[in-house]
């Protein structure tokens, strides 16, 4: 009698392959889900930290005021160049550079409660280094919540709760 050697697969090992195949992507599909949604919110954070530190050099080395205008309605951020002795008037409107949230995730927004805590929702960059302290807290979906914190002396901080 010879013994045939077996070449692929039966049927019952198919099906087994494919249910834990479903068992194991219904875990982690969520998950996968959850953890991109955050590391979108921690860049988009990121993002705007490193634009309060780039436009508080940019100042200094200008010797011009900038200022972000936050939009909650809209969801973005308009960057502005000023004068050098900071009359609002003198804010170049038509070169205003706009971020908006929504490149780094359609669900991450600047969150209105609690609302932004910056002076007429503007942070300003003076010449001599200083910025207008405030509160920005972003959120996303999943009730994670990233909180950027700048004091008086342009120094920026960036605090995570993620669920």
């Amino acid at each position: 009698m010879k013994i045939r050697k077996r070449e692929g697969f039966n049927l019952v090992e198919i099906i087994i392959t494919m249910a834990m195949l479903a068992i194991i992507s219904t875990i982690v599909v969520p998950t996968f889900t959850r953890y991109k949604k955050n590391i979108n919110l921690r860049s988009a954070a990121r993002a705007i930290a490193a634009d309060f530190a780039y436009l508080k050099q940019k100042a200094k080395a200008e010797s011009v005021h900038y200022k972000i205008v936050l939009s909650v309605e809209n969801n973005n951020y308009k960057i502005i160049k000023g004068g050098s002795n900071g009359i609002p008037s003198e804010y170049d409107e038509a070169t205003a550079i706009v971020k908006s949230l929504s490149a780094f995730s359609s669900d991450i927004v600047i969150s209105s409660n609690p609302a932004p805590t910056y002076l007429h929702s503007q942070v300003i960059f003076q010449p001599r280094g200083t910025t207008s302290a405030g509160t920005i807290v972003l959120a996303n979906d999943f009730g994670s919540i990233a909180k950027i914190v700048s004091g008086l002396t342009g120094r920026v901080h960036v605090s995570f709760n993620m669920n």
